[in-house]
């Protein structure tokens, strides 16, 4: 399905999500480029939420080992920046 509903999706999204198959089989009254669009935008949003968790503990951390390091005696400030490394 995802070949043929992302080319769909890609020439016309307006009219792709509600498909329906009744030429192959009259009976078969399910929308399945609904259901291909849903798993699509779930897969794209767990790579970007993903790359947005990581830049947010990298900058969380950056701040802890700063506060942590400040706490520590430190006679310079190169000190205080290989401690903080």
């Amino acid at each position: 399905m995802h070949c043929f509903c992302k080319a769909e999706w890609t020439m016309n999204p307006s009219e792709t999500l509600g498909m329906t198959f009744t030429d192959i089989d009259p009976e078969d009254r399910r929308k399945h480029c609904d259901q291909w669009f849903i798993n699509y935008s779930l897969q794209h949003a767990m790579i970007i939420g993903t790359s947005v968790i990581v830049v947010l503990i990298n900058v969380i951390i950056c701040f802890i080992f700063e506060l942590i390091s400040r706490l520590e005696k430190h006679h310079t400030s190169n000190d205080e920046t290989r401690s903080q490394f």
